[in-house]
């Protein structure tokens, strides 16, 4: 019984130690505290409070220094960490605008993540960079991985851009496999199968 104990305490205690070296190595914990307060925010009015709180932030939010140190951030392996999705999320938003094909490498991994609404924000970021640049065939392989998302508000987002973008001709075939494979996937009833029936329509 004390063997056993004592193997309990032992791993026990190695969680807490790996816990504490996580959090030690954490590239949040890097951030400036009125840039963490303003990514934990939950909202709009949140972002605002922390703008209040804090003379010169929104300044501080369109530095290159913060927009490095946000790339960091979601280059590691902390958003994969997070208890807070909303953190993540608010990254991403924040450098979407000024999106670069040389920060690509940094937020594409997150298109992997449980979470759908950071994998809706990374496509995003992805969008920024494909569409101003004109890179026609990168935007299509996007907006396919985008329809074929596990979550509908993914799914309707890339309905949208397809909708902005007239339903490019060498997109239109795949729609229209889409379109009767998604039953099958329960699909039918959900927003994004709307869209795309509308947008197929004559």
């Amino acid at each position: 019984m004390t063997r056993l104990f004592s193997g309990v305490a032992l791993v026990v205690f190695g969680a807490i130690v790996a816990t504490c070296m996580q959090r030690k190595d954490s590239k949040m914990l890097e951030l400036p505290a009125d840039i963490k307060e303003y990514l934990s925010a939950g909202d709009g009015l949140g972002r605002k409070a922390a703008e209040a709180n804090h003379p010169g932030l929104q300044k501080k939010l369109e530095s290159a220094e913060t927009r490095a140190a946000i790339l960091k951030y979601l280059a590691s392996d902390d958003p994969w960490h997070e208890s807070n999705p909303g953190i993540v999320i608010n990254a991403l938003g924040l450098i979407q605008k000024g999106a670069s094909a040389s920060e690509i490498p940094l937020v594409r991994p997150l298109v992997l993540h449980p979470e759908g609404m950071v994998r809706l924000g990374a496509y995003d970021f992805l969008f920024a960079v494909y569409y101003p640049a004109g890179d026609r065939a990168s935007m299509i392989n996007l907006l396919q991985s985008m329809l074929l998302d596990s979550h509908d508000m993914v799914r309707s987002q890339a309905a949208q851009y397809v909708k902005g973008l007239k339903v490019p001709a060498e997109l239109k075939p795949f729609l229209e496999r889409w379109i009767k494979l998604a039953p099958a996937r329960g699909w039918q009833k959900q927003e994004s199968f709307e869209l795309i029936e509308r947008l197929l329509k004559p």
